[in-house]
């Protein structure tokens, strides 16, 4: 899931994504997965959840933000509150 997280970013840095966002213009923004990852992701990985990483914050029901939109730019990726990815954006993209 780490290079969904990624595209959403990207999405959202390169202005075909804007906050706050549903699941409905992440599929628009980011086509290519399964209907149900849409549905999930964003609610799992949100500020909170206690159990995975926190990478959206929760605006209102349904609609989200970044909780940390230069990540990419950073190089830094933080899962679990553990950096797992840590490089240059080029390398993620590869991967």
């Amino acid at each position: 899931m780490k290079t969904f997280a990624a595209q959403i970013h990207r999405a959202v840095r390169d202005g075909l994504l804007s906050e706050p966002f549903d699941a409905v213009m992440v599929r628009s923004a980011c086509p290519g997965w399964a209907n149900h990852t849409y549905n999930t992701f964003l609610g799992k990985h949100s500020v909170g959840n206690g159990k995975t990483s926190e990478l959206f914050v929760r605006v209102s029901r349904g609609l989200y933000k970044l909780r940390d939109p230069f990540a990419l730019q950073k190089g830094i990726l933080k899962l679990r509150g553990k950096v797992k990815w840590e490089g240059n954006l080029d390398e993620m993209r590869s991967n």
